[in-house]
């Protein structure tokens, strides 16, 4: 990614890829130096775009699998409660696994 921020940094592709496009589509026949640097410029900008965008889904696979292995913890925790006789209102779900009761 070009930034610190990928949404920025996708927008900014988008707007290179749009403008590109834009003089490659008015191109004459045959086409100008700058149209052609403009069909270069428009698949540079797709490049950039794809590699921002594979980060950002590798950023929320990763985030997410966080997020579903924390779930699964306190899941774990409760369950746990459960089976020791105390009530899961009296179990105090942890991300480290450890069952947590009065």
């Amino acid at each position: 990614m070009t930034g610190p921020d990928p949404m920025t940094a996708i927008i900014e592709a988008t707007i290179t890829l749009d403008l590109a496009l834009g003089r490659w589509r008015a191109r004459a026949d045959p086409p100008t130096a700058d149209q052609l640097r403009a069909s270069t410029d428009a698949v540079a900008a797709i490049d950039r775009l794809l590699g921002d965008l594979y980060a950002v889904r590798a950023m929320l696979v990763a985030e997410r699998r966080q997020a579903s292995d924390a779930t699964a913890a306190r899941v774990d925790a409760l369950l746990a409660g459960a089976g020791h006789g105390l009530p899961a209102s009296d179990v105090t779900p942890s991300v480290d696994g450890e069952r947590h009761g009065p």
